[in-house]
């Protein structure tokens, strides 16, 4: 496990995604053009990070000094005429730096690694991860059994909710338990088995860090979030998730078909620039709510998004053409384009009965799901955590 990490060998989506063509767009007609500083920064990084593979890198006081001058250099390059934007554009950057140095510190893209798996078991789920983001994980029946049973009071509520059309996310989901049922839950998804192959993947040790138990029906909105003409599209809400020290695990609790809302993965990556990872994942987790809510929302564009509304679009176009990157870009991808193909035609989607599940590196490989066209989708959203690892920034 000391060669580059296969899978970043893999096509990449960001170049396709021109949004000066965006349908969200059509009342923009200003685009910030590149900025020099803002490309010496990703020069920076995107090198600090080809260092950072050598199991001897540190970041120590030094590079730490020379990523904030870096920083400072390019945010001085930002847009200040309106106040709004500029506001956007510091707070997005500003996050932006905490999940590049997140990702950092989080060793996973480097051959320092923890011990050997104790068992063949585990080594083969740390391969894999190893060798492609994630990995298809079936629990035991038994397993299974018990999870039904330490939840077999919540199905009803969640469906009463639903047939009630109450659909917000809290009122279809829930995710804080008592120490009983936790307990039963580190069983299952905190076996040693699972947190050791994690552990080795990511380079440190990894512990459960708890779930949320969901019902997913058709209808839901909440995917619909960012927008864009959906009809058609193929890649719809592919996303990265923003945190590069929390893998996770999604576990269904039912049959799940390929009208159910399948949990899907693509070996398509969405950029090969680590610094664009970063600016994605900070735009989706950080600036939205910095931007004021307009009265003009875009065609097919949900009240909430950052395109939703002129001064978001606006903001998003001041930003120089490096920092305008999408964590959320699935709806974005233009289609018939080569990277509609490339997601496409390496999707992994994940079907089976109750019990069936996939283990994941949600900052890196692209994945979906949740989305019902008919049917249901009864899942468990299981998150890890590396001990000793930076916080998120909020």
């Amino acid at each position: 496990m000391n060669a580059p990490i296969p899978h970043l060998a893999a096509p990449t989506v960001a170049p396709d995604l021109d949004y000066a063509r965006h349908p969200a767009f059509t009342d923009v007609d200003r685009w910030a053009p590149p900025s020099a500083s803002c490309d010496a920064l990703r020069l920076h990084v995107d090198r600090l990070f080809s260092r950072a593979c050598d199991p001897t890198f540190r970041l120590d006081e030094r590079e730490l000094a020379a990523l904030d001058a870096a920083f400072a250099e390019a945010a001085r390059d930002l847009p200040r005429s309106d106040p709004v934007a500029a506001r956007f554009a510091e707070g997005m950057l500003a996050y932006a730096k905490q999940l590049a140095l997140q990702d950092l510190e989080t060793p996973r893209l480097r051959a320092r690694h923890l011990p050997r798996c104790a068992t063949a078991e585990s080594a083969a789920i740390a391969e894999r991860m190893y060798a492609e983001g994630h990995c298809f994980h079936s629990l035991e029946p038994d397993e299974v059994e018990r999870l039904q049973a330490a939840v077999a009071d919540e199905y009803p509520r969640l469906r009463a909710h639903a047939e009630s059309g109450e659909t917000a996310r809290e009122k279809l989901s829930r995710n804080q338990w008592d120490a009983e049922r936790m307990r039963i839950f580190a069983s299952v998804f905190g076996k040693p088995r699972i947190v050791e192959a994690l552990g080795n993947y990511m380079g440190r040790e990894v512990a459960f860090d708890g779930l949320a138990f969901e019902l997913s029906i058709p209808g839901i909105g909440r995917w619909l979030r960012y927008g864009g003409d959906l009809d058609n599209l193929r890649t719809i809400y592919y996303h990265l998730d923003r945190t590069s020290h929390a893998p996770k695990g999604v576990f269904y609790l039912c049959e799940v078909g390929e009208d159910d809302g399948p949990t899907t993965l693509t070996g398509a990556r969405y950029s090969d620039s680590p610094f664009e990872c970063a600016v994605a994942r900070a735009m989706d987790n950080a600036a939205l709510h910095r931007i004021a809510a307009g009265p003009s929302p875009a065609a097919g564009q949900p009240p909430g998004h950052l395109f939703s509304h002129r001064a978001g679009r606006a903001a998003f176009a001041s930003l120089p053409s490096q920092l305008r990157q999408v964590g959320h870009f699935g709806n974005d991808v233009p289609a018939g384009s080569e990277a509609e193909r490339a997601i496409v035609g390496r999707e992994r989607r994940m079907l089976g009965p109750a019990g069936t599940g996939v283990l994941f590196d949600g900052a890196l490989v692209p994945h979906r799901g949740g989305i019902v066209t008919t049917g249901r989708r009864l899942a468990f959203q299981v998150i890890y955590r590396c001990k000793g690892a930076r916080n998120d920034a909020e």
